[in-house]
């Protein structure tokens, strides 16, 4: 019988590169690596997919390298690069002593071939701490780095959580199409940006395609002009939009909005740091007709049912100001319940205005091919019973310790109180998952309701998906 393997000499690399790019499509990344380590036909096309984005940090840049030594080829697999700054500092970036890093950069960016441009598109940079730390010897940084590396090559440029960044790594840029901004503040006054050292300069207008910035005030400097800034972002083509809600300025969000609304195909109103963050302003979206999804975090469970600060209501109104004629076939609500306010039980969600949500819902989906409405609430038990049942266990355990201690004073003390520890971390153990069962449970029977109840007539629809999902968000013992 032959060889399997001896197969595969015969197939063309064409088909055998198609098949690793659909495992890697399917997330099968250990059956690619699997094949790559029985094969050698294989290994290029799994290089190519393992090596398309690189995370760098000081400690992984002398492994990366040495990568590179040995296989160069894999240079050109890079397509999204991630460095990660230690507490702002970039002087391992910078420094003369820093030629294994100035190499990898190098090779990154080179040409495929004479016709065709690097493959590297996508650059993100981050601070490892989290904490909005200025980059140290910015100039240093954007003049070695950013400039002559980054900025005639990269499309996406994602910075997230650096203060005080120069404007210059938005103005060096030549063909960026997306933007984000997260949990990061720029410089508008450095080097050339500074209107008022270089009043002859003009930054370049980026057309943006997709956009994500947590703070509108600073976006829209960026895409209005004024005595002190100049219009660097270009809207008009923008197809999706990420707004972090914590730090929205309702006006200046509806700005942004309006200036892309004709092109607008999605929109993200997210919340990642604050579930208590209101949702209590309105959007208008009267000119968004070719908007496809709609995607917000909301809060639910609010103790006056159908007041002011119901969210549903607000959305119903929000979809009110829809054009009549639009292209909207998905609303994804991501609903934190229990966060906000102190809920007693997951069925409190009913309480809201559902019936005008259901209206709404309705008159968007009529006359589409499909629509699907998404809800997942993520459910926070302020009560936390499984922890006052379990602190009362702990103090009966503790007394019957103390007992047997008086009894048997001869004993190994440590063996005992070895054994006493395990006995209390299975009950702990054994409480919490009866109590997340619970959760669970009572979670699936409001969401049960929510569809034959207050969706019922929406759940009837044919051409209409409803998707009712929870997450029990598990409070943790301090």
């Amino acid at each position: 019988m032959p060889d399997p393997l001896s197969l595969i000499d015969v197939l063309p690399q064409d088909l055998i590169d198609l098949l690793i790019d659909l495992l890697w499509s399917a997330g099968e990344r250990f059956a690619i690596r699997e094949c790559a380590s029985l094969c050698r036909a294989f290994l290029p096309r799994s290089q190519h997919h393992w090596f398309s984005f690189m995370k760098l940090t000081h400690g992984r840049v002398p492994e990366f390298y040495d990568i590179l030594q040995r296989t160069p080829s894999i240079a050109r697999a890079v397509r999204s690069l991630h460095l990660v700054f230690n507490a702002g500092r970039c002087d391992w970036k910078v420094d003369a002593g820093a030629p294994e890093f100035m190499y990898i950069l190098k090779s990154i960016t080179q040409p495929t071939t004479s016709t065709e441009s690097t493959s590297l598109r996508e650059l993100k940079l981050e601070d490892e701490y989290s904490n909005a730390a200025k980059i140290k010897n910015p100039q240093l940084f954007i003049e070695r780095v950013f400039k002559p590396f980054f900025a005639p090559h990269i499309k996406s440029l994602h910075i997230e959580n650096l203060s005080n960044v120069p404007i210059d790594v938005i103005d060096a840029c030549i063909g960026l199409t997306e933007l984000a901004l997260v949990g990061t503040s720029l410089n508008f006054k450095y080097g050339r940006s500074n209107t008022q050292s270089h009043p002859q300069f003009s930054p370049r207008r980026h057309k943006l395609k997709r956009l994500e910035h947590t703070d509108s005030a600073q976006l829209k400097r960026l895409t209005m002009a004024d005595p002190q800034t100049q219009s660097r972002l270009d809207l008009s083509e923008l197809r999706s939009l990420y707004v972090h809600i914590d730090s929205m300025s309702e006006a200046a969000e509806q700005w942004v909005i309006d200036e892309s609304a004709g092109a607008l195909e999605e929109l993200h109103f997210y919340n990642f740091d604050d579930p208590e963050c209101e949702l209590g302003w309105f959007i208008n979206l009267r000119a968004c007709s070719n908007l496809r999804v709609l995607d917000l975090y909301i809060r639910l469970g609010h103790p006056t049912p159908g007041g002011d600060e119901d969210d549903i209501h607000t959305l119903s109104l929000v979809l009110s100001r829809l054009p009549k004629r639009n292209r909207l076939d998905t609303i994804r609500l991501q609903a934190y319940v229990g966060h906000v306010w102190r809920v007693d039980d997951p069925q409190d969600i009913l309480n809201a205005d559902w019936d005008s949500l259901q209206r709404r819902l309705l008159d968007v989906a009529a006359g589409k091919a499909s629509f699907e409405f998404d809800f997942r609430m993520i459910y926070l038990d302020a009560n936390d019973k499984w922890m006052e049942e379990g602190s009362d266990s702990d103090d009966g355990m503790d007394e019957e310790s103390d007992s047997e201690d008086g009894m048997d004073e001869g004993s190994d003390e440590g063996t005992e109180e070895g054994s006493e520890k395990g006995m209390e971390v299975k009950r702990e153990k054994g409480m919490r998952e009866l109590w997340e069962d619970g959760m669970h449970a009572r979670c699936e029977a409001a969401l049960d309701r929510l569809r034959t109840e207050k969706l019922a007539k929406l759940s009837c629809v044919s051409v209409v998906n409803v998707v009712l999902s929870h997450y029990v968000d598990i409070p943790h013992q301090s």
